[in-house]
This record gives structure tokens, sequence and C-alpha cells, in this order.
């Protein structure tokens, strides 16, 4: 069937056949969607004759299951396993390429050989998606224990956009297959086995790095290295693993690209590389430290060029970005004059400031004159000014403090005449004021005690143990009627606070303005 005659598949279109192997042929295919959506997949169906044949049909089925889980760039990936006209398929990513069979071919033709950036390139590639393969878990985090056991130039896809797919885990050892390789069985190609899989041994992800090393010498030599005659020989040349020289097949080979090789060919499983990520970090140091790396754009240069009859057009061919001519030069339009209209900006800073006033009252005075004015006086830092106090021969409205209360011995009552402190509690001026060293009355014995007179038993209101006055002082009249203000008042008993205003009946117990509360030394707490 070629490309002239689409056939319907299912929900399909087969556009044409791009390959056929020995259980399932595939085609290039489209699938349709609303408002014209179309993409290009790849269709891969068992072949007519084993249809029937349960054991194909089992192995199928877990490619699909297997493939599936296998999430990573450098993996084809799968998107439906279907069945239509009574035949299962599956529908996977379509590469739009060559496999590396092809491009083997391609260099043998010309008599030349895969350039080592490239090989390596693509063997790197290769090594990180078996390497996810080896190591992928399920959807509860199981193992899956994927072996490819069939890493083969035909299972390799090179994208003309310079990309590298593993495909086709149809031989794929996993667990929860439904179809289980009996003992002594072998299942692959047989010039890509390793030397445990033709003994029948149990096997593990080593042999995909055997199979790495296989490929990687077949692009660096352009020689099959196990194939011979009759199977026979292969088979042989396979179960010696024998490595010839590379060195005199392609003198572009260094002996450091050789030693990885080798390693990765080793008979002895245990003697190669445990992961195919160890094969990468060796090949990966190798093309950094010898200069002979190549990337994707080398890789996609590269195929397109030997494949020019089916590689898109390359990137000179396309159409310009540009297309459009510059125009020429042209007379700019006259300028529309603009009548300037005046705004709030503020002044600019490079305008000039006026000079100051020749007013010779507004100038500063000569640095002779300031500077006795700016120099500082003289402290002695040893000598302590204990007779040194302000005083304040200032008015004030500020409330009396603490040093106003507990005040010289001879500070008057408020309103006697000839006292310096006039009744509203501010000192006029030539007053000095300090505090005692001592309280007044505490450690005098100048006053009489006085004695409890038998009357005074009448009167247990009358206070038996008052104050001393001051020298030169007498007891003041205590006032009671309510003050508007509020101020200070002196006791002699060392008690000071503010009177309260009468409280009106049924008002709360708040004060109005809390009152400062002096403790007396003597043990009386106002």
């Amino acid at each position: 069937m070629g490309a002239q005659q689409p056939v319907k598949f299912g929900k399909y279109l087969l556009v044409e056949r791009i390959g056929v192997g020995g259980m399932a042929e595939v085609f290039k295919a489209k699938i349709f969607g609303a408002e014209g959506f179309e993409r290009l997949v790849a269709i891969k169906r068992i072949l007519p004759h084993l249809v029937e044949d349960d054991d194909f049909v089992k192995m199928f089925i877990d490619e699909a299951k297997i493939a599936v889980r296998l999430q990573h760039p450098n993996i084809v990936t799968i998107h439906d396993l279907g069945k239509a006209e009574g035949t299962l398929y599956i529908a996977m990513e379509f590469v739009a390429g060559k496999d590396l069979r092809a491009l083997y071919d391609y260099e043998k033709e010309r008599g030349g050989r895969t350039p080592v950036g490239i090989a390596c390139h693509v063997v790197m590639k290769m090594c990180e998606a078996l390497h996810h393969a080896h190591f992928a878990t399920g959807p509860r985090g199981e193992p899956l224990q994927v072996i490819h056991r069939d890493v083969s130039p035909q299972n390799v896809l090179l994208g003309f956009d310079g990309e590298v797919k593993v495909a086709d885990f149809g031989l794929a050892k996993a667990r929860g297959r439904m179809v289980q390789t009996q003992a002594g069985v072998v299942k692959g190609k047989l010039a890509y086995m390793s030397p445990e899989q033709l003994r029948g041994e149990e096997i593990d992800h080593r042999v995909d790095v055997f199979g790495l090393g296989i490929v990687l010498y077949e692009m660096l030599t352009g020689e099959r290295l196990f194939l011979g005659p009759s199977d026979m020989d292969t088979l042989r040349r396979v179960y010696e693993a024998k490595v010839p020289p590379m060195q005199p097949l392609n003198p572009e080979v260094a002996p450091e690209l050789e030693a990885i090789v080798r390693r990765a060919l080793a008979k002895d499983r245990d003697e190669r590389y445990p992961t195919a990520l160890d094969l990468h970090d060796d090949l990966q140091a190798f093309v950094y430290g010898s200069g002979c790396y190549a990337g994707i754009s080398s890789l996609r240069k590269y195929v397109r060029e030997a494949f020019p009859d089916v590689a898109p057009a390359p990137d000179a061919d396309l159409p310009p970005t540009v297309s459009v001519p510059p125009e020429a030069p042209t007379a700019p339009p006259p300028m529309h004059t603009v009548q300037a209209r005046p705004t709030h900006r503020p002044p600019r800073m490079r305008e000039e400031i006026p000079p100051p006033p020749s007013d010779s009252v507004l100038r500063p005075p000569p640095l002779e004159e300031m500077s006795e004015t700016l120099t500082p006086p003289s402290f002695d830092d040893v000598t302590t000014h204990d007779d040194v106090f302000e005083v304040d021969d200032m008015p004030t409205d500020r409330p009396p403090g603490l040093e106003d209360v507990l005040s010289a011995t001879q500070m008057p009552e408020p309103g006697v005449e000839g006292s310096g402190v006039e009744s509203s509690g501010v000192e006029s001026s030539g007053t000095v004021r300090s505090l005692p060293s001592v309280p007044v009355g505490l450690y005098e014995e100048d006053f009489p005690t006085q004695q409890l007179h038998p009357d005074d038993e009448e009167h247990p209101e009358r206070d038996t143990n008052p104050a001393p006055p001051g020298p030169d002082m007498e007891p003041p009249e205590f006032q009671t009627e309510d003050w508007e203000d509020g101020p200070t008042t002196y006791n002699p008993t060392g008690r000071t606070g503010t009177n309260p205003k009468p409280e009106a009946a049924g008002e709360d117990d708040d004060w109005e303005d809390d009152a400062t509360v002096v403790i007396d030394p003597r043990g009386n707490h106002g």
C-alpha cells in the first residue's frame, strides 16, 4: 500500500507503510478530531498470519503495557492500544527520520564511517533511555525491572530534527509480563546478543550495556562485530566475545575511546559497566576532553545530508523571515509649530541663584569676631562641681513634682507673707530649691514628745503624734474646700496628694485625675 492509497483503519487513516518486522508492520497514519484537528501517529499492528497466535498476541500486549510506563524524551511514546477489524494495534509517537541501520548502510555504501562525535552522541542518548527503563517504577513505586534484550540499530530512530529515540520493547523482559521466557529459550537478534544470553543464563540489565557496546563499535569502525557467514559462526563469535582492535579500522578512534568500548564489551558481565549511565558518563567525559563533542544540531545536519530525498527542506531554502524590501528614504514631513503653554514644573537646577543682598545687617560676622564665640569652654574632668545647681527663675505651668514637696526644711506654707513661693505653686525668682539630706522630723530629737492627756480619750479623732513643724514655721490650717484645678497641697505629716472633687450621686468611683501618692518614711501611706 502506497502513500497514494490511504486506507481507513478504525479511527485512523493509514497513509503509508514505513516498516515491517518479524511480528508486526508499522504505518504512518493520521487521526482526526473536531474543528479540523489532526495528528500524525505511527500504527503498529500484528502481521495477519500471527493474529491467531496467542503467544504473539500476548507479547504484543506486553510491549504496549511496558512501554506506556516509560516516559522519557529518548523513548518512543505510546498513545493507545486498541483493536480494529479483528487486529490489535499500538498507536505510538511518529518520528520523522530514519533508523540507525539505514545510517549504517549509508556509510557502508560510500565506504565511510560515522563521525566519532556523532557516534558518541547517539550512544549517549541511548544510554539515557535504557537507564531510565532499567530503573523505572510502577504506580505504587515497585521496580518494573525492564530489560530491553534487543538493543540493535533497527530499534534506534534518528529524527530529522536531531532527536534519538529507542523503540520496540516487544522482546523486553519485565515484571508482570503475561508471557515469561522459558529457561534455555533465546530471544533477540543473534548478532547483538550477550554471551550470557546465548548460554541461557539468568540475565540482568547489563545485557543491554553489551548491546550498546556492539552498536558503538560498529558505528566507529563501519564493520559488523559478531556477524558471520552463518548463524553458527555468529553464535560462536558471540560466545567467544573477541573484540578486534579498532585502530586499524579507524585511526580516528583514540585509545581512551577504545578502552571505553572494550569495557562495555567485556565477556564477564562483572567487568562491564554496572549501569548504562556509567557508560554515558565516560563517553561524555571523553568527548568533552577530546574536543569532538557533537550535539543535536550536528546530528540534525548529518541525518539531513545523508537522506536529502526524504528529509525536509534545509534552512537555507526556507523563505526569509522578512521579505519586504526596505523603503527608499523620503523627505521628512514639515514640522508644525506648537505654541508653548505655561506649566507648573519646578524651576530647573541649572537656573542661576540670585546673589545675597548687600545689606550689612544680614552679613555674617567675620571669622575673627566668631572665634571667641565658637571656642568651647574648657572643663576640668577631675573636678566635681557639687555646688552647682539650677535656678528656675522663669514661671512655668508644669505641675509640682516630688522635689517641690520634699524641698528644703525652710519651705514656707503657701500664702504666708515673706515666703518665696506663691499660692499658685510657682517658685519666685531668687529662691533656691534643694532636697534635704534627711526628711524633716524623722531623726530630730529637739522636739518633746507629746504626752497623751486623759481627756484625749474622749477625742479619738485627734492626731496624737503630729509631725513637728520646721523651724520658723507654724503648722498650717488644712484647706477643706474644693479647689477648681486640684493643686497639690503641702502636708506637714509627709503626705501629698490631690484633693478630689466630691462625687456626684449615682456616678462610678472612677477618679477624674489619679493622684500621686508618696509613702511617708514613718509608715504613713498616702
